[in-house]
């Protein structure tokens, strides 16, 4: 019995020394970090292999490791070009073959680095001259239409994860015109692109990096914004009007709505079905038509008409100059600002006690005559009353 103990008693000294060990050799892996950059091989016309190693680094420090190259000596990662590796090599060796970024007949300076937890460790700097790369290669581009501004996604190899390596062009399928995109993200095989303010609505994707320019085989589409029909199609000068539409909340900046020449006012309460339109009091005809123009499209709409307001009579017919007489109609509240009230040419106070049927007036104390027309204007149109007044002293 006694054996039996003494033997259990042993394995479990010896499993927790074992143990012990073992974790003071995992964290003595941290003492003294080693980042070795390897000889840079297999320089092609297509590329170049980078070669690299680590040791004294443990998995539980860990973050990534990898490559950072560029024409001049201390190359870091996200500010040069670079490669990196997330799964932890131990003291293996690592390597990667690059096939983009490379300039012919241009030297390089290449490190290896290794990202703790706490620091970034960088290997001895190795210089080459470049052969040249293979380059960008698209394979897909998803989707294949959008709007001026919206996020695309470019798949493919031999990008780079550096944006400013990276220039993206669309180009006029019928033209030389070429655009630059803007690159949100990238890495070696994906890259986010948002669609600029192209040319035309059939474009071709094409992406440079170092001295290599590759095109998509397929072309990119554009859409466009469409309006439909308005309502309502008779309003008054400054009436807000609804246009309708499919897509209206797309490249928004780039909308314009004319009535005839006249620009209206977009007003922020509008959607992706429809846009809220303030009418211009410059319009300058009764009738006509109201263009909608954005980035690479132009639609018409036909036959707006401007209602204007009326009148009808006065009263009294009689009064003393400085008096206040009341001018009857419709649709007198509406465009105010621009009614004019004239007695015999010569023009009264509108005062702002007045309503949708009626407006008060300050007779003049200049006119010369003891009778009289009282016109009302406003803009496109211009009513003289028939019935005469008269002056009393």
């Amino acid at each position: 019995m006694n054996y039996i103990t003494n033997v259990l008693r042993f394995l479990l000294v010896t499993i927790i020394s074992i143990f012990i060990l073992h974790s003071c050799s995992e964290d003595s892996m941290d003492d003294t970090p080693v980042v070795f950059t390897g000889s840079v091989q297999e320089i092609t016309t297509t590329g170049v292999t980078f070669n690299g190693k680590i040791s004294g680094i443990s998995a539980k420090n860990f973050v990534e490791c990898g490559f950072a190259w560029s024409n001049d000596s201390g190359a870091e990662p996200g500010g040069s070009d670079y490669y990196s590796f997330s799964d932890y090599p131990g003291d293996k060796p690592f390597s990667t073959t690059i096939k983009s970024t490379f300039v012919s007949g241009k030297t390089y300076f290449v490190r290896t680095y290794c990202k703790t937890k706490t620091e970034i460790l960088y290997g001895q700097t190795v210089s080459f001259v470049s052969h040249g790369s293979e380059g960008p290669v698209i394979s897909e581009i998803s989707p294949s239409s959008g709007f001026i501004g919206d996020t695309i996604f470019i798949s493919g190899r031999n990008f780079s994860n550096l944006t400013s390596s990276i220039k993206v062009s669309f180009k006029n399928t019928t033209s030389t015109a070429t655009v630059k995109a803007t690159v949100l993200k990238a890495s070696y095989d994906k890259l986010t692109v948002v669609v600029p303010l192209a040319k035309s609505t059939s474009q071709t994707i094409s992406i440079t990096i170092g001295s290599i320019t590759n095109d998509s085989d397929t072309p990119f589409t554009i859409l466009v914004p469409v309006v439909e029909s308005f309502n309502p199609t008779s309003f008054f000068l400054s009436d807000t009007i609804t246009v309708f539409g499919t897509d209206l909340n797309k490249n928004t900046s780039s909308y314009s709505v004319k009535f005839g020449t006249v620009v209206g006012l977009i007003l922020e309460e509008s959607n992706k079905n429809y846009l809220k339109v303030r009418v211009p009091t410059s319009v300058a005809y009764l009738t006509g038509d109201i263009i909608f123009t954005a980035s690479l499209t132009s639609n018409t709409l036909k036959n707006y008409s401007i209602l204007t307001p009326s009148v009808t009579s006065f009263s009294p017919t009689t009064f003393s100059m400085g008096d206040t007489i009341t001018i009857y109609g419709t649709d007198l509240n509406k465009t105010k600002t621009l009614f004019n009230v004239l007695f015999n040419y010569v023009p009264g106070k509108i005062l702002s006690e007045t309503n949708k049927d009626y407006i008060k007036v300050v007779v003049p104390s200049t006119l010369t005559s003891a009778t009289g027309k009282i016109t009302f204007m406003s803009k496109l149109t211009s009513i003289t009353l028939p019935t005469s007044y008269s002056i009393t002293p």
